[in-house]
């Protein structure tokens, strides 16, 4: 097992371990963390045409294990799930069930490790949180372009969000390693590097999800909030359908606030204050 494959291992096993399964609770920072991208991902598939989707790997650093791509079933797009770990592909199918979409095909890698789909299939390729979890994540990038017909979409943990040393300084009180991935894919030359080393062209660079709370990098406080939230009679308990008959927000609207005003700040800011960055390529070919 390479020293990449053995921190996936770990890193997917933990996240099994926690995740909420029974409680449907995803954490008060991760709802602000979907709404958001989920509304950013509406505007994409409009702008970008997007139709089919793969996320490969798919993850499980959000509230619930892979579900930042049901967004795009719940559009009506086609989606498609891939992870090296079928205990991780295992837990996802549990999850989506459990919500009711079981239109999504989940797919193991093939026997060599490669994704089992013929060249440009897929008008969007993307993952979440992983390709810093990659020693050398130039052979995962060059593969991810390869079964896209349109963009690649790269997402990561911002290494230089204020967060970061809180973070660092709490592994070095729990004497734990640091299992969150390499710093230099959570900064953009090395994101850069590793979408033209697969002869991807980047289309957009730039910063989301910065609510008005700390980024924890997952710094486990969901029970110590469950039970703030329970004296209140309240719990972040997961909906997959944030809208009601009027097509209008519900539930949300201090989340929506604060994403108004996140919004509204500059680039230059989300890139460096966000909790994560991220890269649209895409292929070359491509309109």
């Amino acid at each position: 097992m390479t020293e990449t494959d053995e921190m996936l291992h770990q890193y997917f096993k933990k996240m099994i371990s926690l995740a909420p399964e029974k409680t449907m609770d995803e954490g008060i920072g991760t709802k602000y963390e979907r709404l958001v991208m989920e509304d950013w991902f509406e505007e994409l598939s409009k702008e970008r045409h997007i139709e089919s989707v793969l996320e490969y790997p798919c993850d499980g650093i959000t509230g619930l294990l892979g579900v930042n791509s049901l967004i795009f079933v719940r559009d009506g797009k086609k989606v498609t799930l891939c992870n090296p770990f079928p205990e991780m592909l295992e837990a996802t199918r549990r999850i989506w069930s459990k919500l009711g979409f079981n239109e999504v095909d989940i797919v193991p890698l093939d026997g060599d490790g490669n994704l089992p789909f013929p060249d440009n299939t897929f008008d969007l390729v993307w993952n979440f949180c992983m390709m810093e979890r990659y020693k050398d994540p130039n052979e995962l990038v060059r593969e991810m372009g390869r079964v896209s017909r349109g963009y690649v979409l790269l997402m990561t943990q911002n290494w230089n969000n204020w967060g970061t040393n809180l973070h660092k300084a709490y592994h070095s009180y729990k004497k734990e390693l640091w299992d969150h991935g390499y710093k230099p894919y959570m900064l953009f030359d090395g994101i850069r590097k590793a979408v033209k080393s697969a002869d991807l062209e980047i289309v957009e660079e730039g910063g989301i999800d910065i609510p008005p709370i700390i980024d924890t990098w997952n710094t486990p406080i969901r029970g110590v909030l469950q039970s703030f939230l329970k004296v209140f009679g309240k719990k972040w308990e997961y909906k997959h359908q944030e809208v009601d008959n009027s097509a209008q927000k519900k539930g949300s609207r201090t989340i929506y606030f604060f994403y108004g005003m996140e919004k509204r700040l500059p680039v230059f800011f989300k890139k460096y204050q966000a909790h994560h960055i991220y890269i649209l390529a895409k292929k070359r070919s491509a309109g």
